[in-house]
């Protein structure tokens, strides 16, 4: 039986170095995050709330934003928190490219256009939240809790995917 832990151990050393990596990065980021950026980071919240109230406007829903907030004429107040600035999606997104066998240069090519996209995302997201808490708010808890949780690992999926096929593996060939 030994042997066969052995066995799997070795022909699994790849897979398993890839899971110990990404257990390591994510739990550091999440150290990071909670020790030095989370009482921090209403800078972001802020520019969240602003870049959603702006999208809001554009397409018609009018709003003002004061701090992390977003107020409506005819809704909810919609408070920016910091679970709502995209910090999640990025510490598993960056993880698991940190954690992913591809050199310095393929990391970083999917690190910045990827944590980019995952904000546009978050904000697209959250107009989009914003919408819903305007029209339909019965349908807002279920969309935000459940819709949007789901599709944002889809989209860190989707990334990750894109990444490895089109930059690691391209690098490789």
């Amino acid at each position: 039986m030994n042997h066969n832990i052995k066995t799997t151990i070795s022909e699994n050393r790849e897979i398993l170095k890839f899971i110990a990596l990404l257990l390591f990065f994510t739990l550091l980021f999440h150290i990071i995050y909670q020790s030095f950026i989370i009482n921090k980071e209403h800078f972001l919240r802020e520019t969240t709330a602003m870049l959603v109230g702006f999208c809001l406007n554009v397409i018609g829903i009018e709003n003002f934003v004061k701090d992390a907030d977003i107020f409506f004429s005819s809704a909810k107040t919609f408070n920016v928190i910091y679970g709502c600035i995209g910090i999640y999606p990025v510490i598993v997104f960056a993880s698991c490219v940190l954690a992913y066998p591809a050199t310095i240069r393929d990391k970083i090519i999917g690190l910045i256009p990827g944590i980019i996209i995952l904000y546009a995302i978050e904000i697209i997201r959250l107009t989009f939240l914003g919408v819903i808490n305007v029209y339909w708010q019965n349908l807002f808890e279920i969309t935000h809790v459940y819709f949007w949780q789901a599709t944002l690992i889809i989209f860190v999926i989707i990334l990750l995917f894109l990444w490895i096929t089109k930059v690691v593996e391209n690098e490789s060939e």
